[in-house]
């Protein structure tokens, strides 16, 4: 299987729709790829060893690196639709603070530990 590295990157909240709508559908497409050339599973037999040969331990190989690229897909849409629900539902004051009062409420706590010490 191919390697992976986890990466962080921002969008504007108005351009999150589309980042999570571009990853879904790309999801979807490569399992929808990956599954057309598998028979409907009313209309498999298995007569004989058929399946106990390279050549379908090959294409059962495949699907399944398939369906892990898949999954991690989903796992980081998933991972943004989660962020985003905690966003929307935390407190209002949270979401408000400016970076400017992180700063002051960190340089009161800095101080009152350095005046403890």
């Amino acid at each position: 299987m191919s390697q992976r590295v986890n990466i962080q990157y921002s969008v504007e909240l108005d351009d999150l729709q589309a980042e999570v709508d571009r990853l879904y559908k790309s999801a979807v497409w490569k399992l929808y790829i990956a599954t057309s050339n598998m028979p409907h599973p009313d209309h498999i037999e298995f007569e004989g060893p058929v399946l106990l040969e390279m050549g379908t331990l090959e294409k059962i190989d495949s699907l399944r690196q398939e369906l892990a690229k898949i999954d991690f897909m989903l796992s980081d849409v998933s991972n943004i639709i989660q962020s985003y629900v905690h966003f929307k539902t935390q407190p209002e004051q949270i979401k408000n603070d400016t970076l400017e009062d992180k700063l002051a409420m960190f340089k009161e706590a800095l101080s009152e530990n350095t005046d403890q010490g």
